[in-house]
């Protein structure tokens, strides 16, 4: 009844604003155009309708949502937001430089050309894509520094100058424990679920050693580091009173 409900409603609304124009994303296409024929009904020129894209998320398929988990907030860091467009997968960095970059057309149209035929690496052009991103909300300057900040933690395998620190029980050091629990406790997990998902899915080191193993024990001494994919990092310290 609501998914029937819905777009009479929204169309009512271009009624009630007399609205000349409507613009929505491509899923709304049905919607916007009952709200032309509510507005025949109502006497009232129909509106033109306008639809665009829908941007994709950083999981490169569904769209971008928060509740999906896959946006890039624009109120994100420049190197929070840099590294989520670094995590693009390949196949949307076309979409991204179209939709969310000021780059002209023709030369869009070159990127994708190299990118088909195998002339540029996608790393180099995402670093471009993450860079004309971050420096539209940041600044050219901050984009430049998150993106050598960025190749240093990850293209040479560094560690970030300062890493959080993050305070454990002491009977959670120097003795076997489970990943999953070290992960929650830690605060890199919201969930025993979620956690096994991120040791499963190999995104898991501690003390620069991968786990894939969730059902398996780790030794954690003060001063280790766990890192979550590239870009939560950690130090695990005791806690002190």
């Amino acid at each position: 009844m609501v998914e029937l409900l819905y777009p009479l409603l929204q169309g009512h609304d271009s009624v009630a604003v007399r609205s000349d124009v409507e613009l929505g994303g491509v899923d709304q296409w049905f919607n916007l155009l009952i709200g032309r024929d509510i507005q025949t009904q109502a006497g009232q020129p129909p509106q033109q309708v306008v639809a665009v894209p829908l941007l994709v998320g950083t999981d490169g398929v569904q769209k971008m949502s928060k509740s999906l988990g896959n946006s890039i907030p624009i109120v994100d860091g420049p190197d929070e937001m840099l590294g989520k467009v670094m995590s693009l997968p390949d196949g949307v960095i076309v979409q991204y430089f179209e939709l969310v970059t000021d780059v002209p057309e023709d030369e869009i149209r070159r990127i994708e050309a190299e990118l088909a035929n195998g002339a540029v690496n996608p790393r180099d052009v995402k670093r471009r894509l993450a860079r004309e991103i971050v420096g539209q909300f940041h600044g050219p300057a901050a984009a430049a520094e998150a993106d050598a900040r960025f190749m240093q933690r990850f293209s040479r395998r560094e560690l970030p100058a300062e890493v959080p620190e993050v305070g454990l029980p002491a009977d959670l050091l120097g003795r076997p424990v489970s990943p999953i629990d070290l992960l929650v406790v830690a605060g890199l997990a919201s969930s025993r679920a979620e956690a096994r998902r991120l040791i499963v899915g190999g995104g898991v080191s501690l003390g620069g050693t991968r786990y894939t193993d969730p059902t398996g024990l780790v030794t954690v001494e003060s001063g280790t580091v766990l890192q979550v994919g590239r870009r939560r990092i950690v130090r695990l310290v005791t806690i002190r009173d």
